[in-house]
């Protein structure tokens, strides 16, 4: 197996390197190569830098957290999941293997009440409103830009807690440009992908590549295959307009055991992979999904700040839950499900100057259809939004910005707003507060439940009503220091959530309902040190969330995410080196059984008390070069972790492999 991962890589390699110079063009005077790896942090104060294709991403600058490849170059990570730790606010529940979508939190929001988006078109399902973070490819990812305040309602639906936009890579380059990476560790686990980006012509682009992740498996059952390809084409006509297409396939199979079963297994080995018993031997998932965009990009003005979009989008994608009686040690359970759905639509977005203010200004239209079988009953929903935000600088220290946005769905149709205030004495300070009203309408799985597994008594559109305060500092000295704090209090009213019955003695009904109101309060924040070679990295939050009047401890209280490293420039700046240990640290709290059929976690009766932990990695990131080496002992301590009830986290494991960028 291993023979055949290295002649792919190699074939893989043959052919990139062919096509590169097949259409190799040479460079006119004054042509370069576009560099996308140098960081550029954002002056909120200041204007954009001079656009170009889809440069923007959300076409808003103000308040923006970015993490560019620059930092996803030095960055331990092996899917996208990994990187979004590079933020304070995320918790991200692991299942140890790969391939299985993780719970993620963003401020103790969960993925139901954020969006995640590629080049700003919406990427979760309508049907239960996730999305899973191993169908993009973190290679295609040249910055991922994060909204997770007052302002987030603006930039999708249902994303009240926060919004991710993956903008995808995009060169500009005459010369042809290629990325290789490979990892590899234990359990069969492998990722090879292959990137390339030509200018077939001096107008036109196209950028392709290819990922395949396999991961074997660990206990019974737990296995993945995941493919995925992507092709993007750019056509400029001259130097205001640019058409675009882009299309986004991802083929996968991933095993789904349900944890190890720890009624059956005894407490000495339920870590032992070889002993330790799983819930499901049989069940498993394959889905097809194809993510299709085209759309034009318009500079009207000679202001080069000034952009009008305008994406026209179409995304199929296709669950095949099974639990059948063809494995080894089949468990009586006979289910053939298919989870069909399909959204499509088009969104405008308008970013422009008017003297000293500026003004973004946008629209969504978006149809849903959702098809559960062996039911025949197809969902259809249509929303509706239009949205408006300006920026109005004060003495050119302060500014203000007020923002809001109108939606309609299903017979609702409410108002969001809000708004938020910067001061900023001087280039290292920043001090700024916000509020929002803003909605979330409950998706298709909330009002209609899932065959037997589970009910809804919710028959209307009733949006959830969250109110959001906020405050923070920012305090920075790019060349050693930076530190931001962040406080909020969310008030959510009508939240939408699983509850459970006894069902006469026989089992619990499980059924979707509103409760009374949820209250979200915290602390994050972000820091990092650089004394001479030693950088110190963390990032820390703490979280009190209380429904329906009850502390809600399905989540912990507190999170650490960090490192200590030495780094350094080596051998006359030929070997850049970042070598530490980095510790994720999290406080106790209930694991809810996760229902793999129904992709969400099981209320009350089935959980685990999750201890309190902390997990050690040594990590040794090189750049020699166009190359990035990566050498990783996983769980260097090899503690024994669960984040799910009850899905043991990897032991301790060496994973190594490298990014090779070709400029040429």
């Amino acid at each position: 197996m291993v023979i055949k991962r290295v002649y792919f890589f190699i074939f893989l390699f043959d052919v990139i390197f062919f096509l590169s110079k097949c259409f190799s063009q040479i460079p006119g005077e004054g042509d370069k190569i576009s560099d996308t790896l140098n960081y550029q942090p954002i002056d909120t104060l200041k204007k954009p830098p001079s656009s170009s294709f889809r440069r923007y991403g959300f076409t808003d600058q103000t308040v923006q957290n970015q993490i560019k490849d620059s930092s996803i170059n030095f960055t331990n990570y092996q899917y996208g999941g990994d990187l979004l730790l590079l933020h304070p606010g995320f918790f991200i529940r692991e299942f140890g293997g790969l391939g299985h979508i993780t719970d993620i939190l963003l401020n103790g929001n969960n993925v139901s009440r954020m969006q995640f988006s590629n080049d700003g078109i919406p990427l979760n399902d309508p049907w239960n409103g996730r999305y899973n973070l191993y169908l993009y490819p973190a290679e295609n990812i040249e910055r991922i830009e994060i909204v997770d305040g007052t302002r987030a309602f603006l930039y999708g639906n249902n994303s009240t807690g926060g919004v991710v936009n993956f903008v995808s890579k995009n060169k500009r380059s005459i010369k042809p440009y290629s990325r290789i990476r490979y990892s590899e560790s234990g359990y069969g686990f492998s990722i090879i992908d292959g990137m390339l980006s030509q200018n077939l012509s001096r107008n036109f682009n196209i950028t392709a590549g290819v990922q395949h992740i396999v991961f074997g498996e660990r206990y019974a059952n737990e296995n993945y295959d995941g493919w995925n390809g992507r092709l993007k084409l750019r056509y400029d006509i001259g130097n205001r307009y640019s058409i675009f297409i882009s299309e986004i396939h991802n083929k996968t199979n991933l095993g789904l055991p349900g944890g190890v079963n720890i009624e059956a297994t005894p407490d000495s080995v339920r870590f032992d992979n070889l002993q330790a018993a799983v819930k499901n031997t049989d069940a498993y998932e394959k889905v097809t999904r194809n993510d299709f965009q085209t759309g034009l990009e318009i500079h009207p003005f000679d202001d080069s700040t000034s952009i009008s979009a305008v994406t026209l989008y179409l995304t199929s994608s296709l669950r095949e839950y099974r639990d059948e009686e063809n494995r080894p040690l089949p468990n009586g359970i006979f289910i053939q499900q298919n989870q069909r759905s399909q959204w499509s639509g088009i969104k405008i977005n308008n970013y422009f100057n008017l003297g000293s203010q500026n003004f973004t200004i946008g629209a969504e239209y978006q149809a849903q259809r959702i098809l559960i079988t062996p039911s025949t009953r197809e969902e259809r929903a249509i929303i509706l939004s239009i949205f408006g935000k300006t920026e109005i600088p004060i003495y050119n220290k302060i500014i203000l910005s007020p923002y809001a946005k109108y939606n309609s769905y299903s017979g609702e149709k409410p108002i969001s707003y809000g708004g938020d205030i910067y001061f900023k004495p001087n280039e290292q300070f920043k001090l700024y507060g916000g509020y929002s009203r803003s909605y979330r309408f409950p998706n298709i799985l909330e009002r209609k439940g899932l065959d037997t597994i589970v009910s809804s008594i919710i028959t209307d559109g009733t949006p959830e009503r969250h109110h959001l305060m906020e405050a923070g500092i920012t305090w920075t000295n790019s060349n050693w220091f930076n530190l931001n704090i962040k406080t909020f209090y969310r008030t959510i009213w009508n939240p939408i959530g699983l509850s459970s019955k006894l069902n006469n003695g026989n089992g619990y009904i499980y059924y979707y309902e509103r409760f009374p109101r949820c209250i979200i309060k915290g602390i994050n924040a972000g820091l990092s040190v650089k004394l001479s070679v030693i950088l110190i990295e963390s990032n820390f939050q703490y979280i009190y969330k209380e429904n329906g009047g009850l502390v809600d401890k399905t989540i912990p209280n507190w999170t650490v995410y960090g490192g200590i490293y030495y780094i350094d420039r080596l051998f006359r700046d030929h070997l850049e080196l970042k070598a530490g240990v980095k510790v994720t640290s999290f406080d106790a709290y209930k694991g809810y059984e996760f229902q793999e059929q129904l992709i969400d976690y099981l209320p009350e009766n089935n959980y685990y008390n999750i201890k309190s932990n902390s997990i050690f990695d040594l990590v040794i990131l090189a750049r020699i070069g166009d190359a990035y080496f990566h050498v990783i002992l996983d769980n260097l301590l090899n503690t024994n972790v669960v984040m799910n009830n009850f899905y043991p986290i990897h032991s301790r494991r060496l994973r190594f492999g490298v990014s090779w960028e070709f400029l040429d």
